[in-house]
């Protein structure tokens, strides 16, 4: 419901590509709620993919194309001219990593073959690859990949600041993907240049359901929203940040330093 709000409710037409399928819930909804938008989704696992064709046969879903392959080795479309999308929604198995080696086929830059293990490294690269000029990525990552000291981690973080690809980081609560109590974060990106990061405490817009387990929570979300579409600053959850001082703070785009409406930090 955080994605539908956030993205996929305006999202009437286009491309959209869900390089994970998971359970199947967000890419099915949307291409059953959405005849005229092209959806595609990939998925290595086997059963998850069988799963999801079984509900495409059976809700007769004609604008979802599902893939059983890995995203990150496949090549989409040609070098010169590769398949782009209005959106993509990037949300991968946690913990992810690289078990062989990826192709190059999206001119990844040299550091990544030397360096790069985790996902995120080459993730958020072929998600940019594979945007529109004018679309939209939103990309899954642990908060540690926004403070990580590792030359890598600091090199795309440099990068992504300097190219301005960042237009938002969302701090999300801790276990909301995993039974542990990881903390996530969700970054927008894309194409359009953008001279400041706009950072948001999103743990509001959820709330527990159990011991483990968190549902969206509209009132919870209304006041981030609200602001977030007017482009207002909101006090300890929504803060607009030059790239210019990021790029001087050692690349640390970690949420927790501008954003944070715990009662501890309060």
């Amino acid at each position: 419901q955080f994605i539908d709000q956030l993205v996929l409710n305006k999202c009437f037409e286009g491309s959209v590509l869900f390089p994970y399928l998971q359970d199947a819930f967000l890419p099915i909804k949307h291409a059953l709620l959405n005849p005229m938008a092209q959806v595609t989704a990939y998925e290595i696992n086997r059963s998850q993919y069988a799963f999801a064709k079984l509900l495409t046969i059976f809700y007769k879903i004609q604008s979802l194309k599902l893939i059983n392959k890995s995203w990150l080795h496949s090549s989409l479309g040609e070098t010169s001219k590769p398949e782009v999308y209005d959106i993509i929604i990037n949300i991968p198995p946690m913990g992810l990593r690289v078990q062989k080696p990826v192709p190059d086929p999206e001119n990844y830059p040299p550091e990544f073959k030397k360096l790069a293990k985790t996902f995120e490294v080459y993730e958020q690269h072929k998600t940019l690859s594979h945007l529109k000029e004018d679309g939209e990525g939103y990309l899954l990552t642990s908060r540690s990949f926004a403070f990580f000291t590792q030359n890598i981690f600091k090199f795309v973080r440099n990068k992504l600041l300097k190219d301005q690809n960042i237009q938002t980081i969302f701090k999300l609560p801790g276990g909301l993907l995993s039974s542990t109590t990881i903390e996530s974060i969700l970054f927008h990106l894309s194409k359009k240049t953008n001279s400041e990061v706009k950072f948001v405490d999103a743990k509001e817009c959820f709330q527990r359901s159990g011991r483990s387990e968190f549902e969206f929570s509209q009132a919870g979300s209304k006041d981030i929203f609200h602001h977030m579409r007017s482009g207002e600053p909101l006090a300890h959850r929504i803060k607009n940040i030059n790239t210019v001082g990021l790029l001087n703070g050692d690349f640390d785009i970690d949420p927790n330093r501008f954003v944070d409406n715990s009662e501890a930090a309060q």
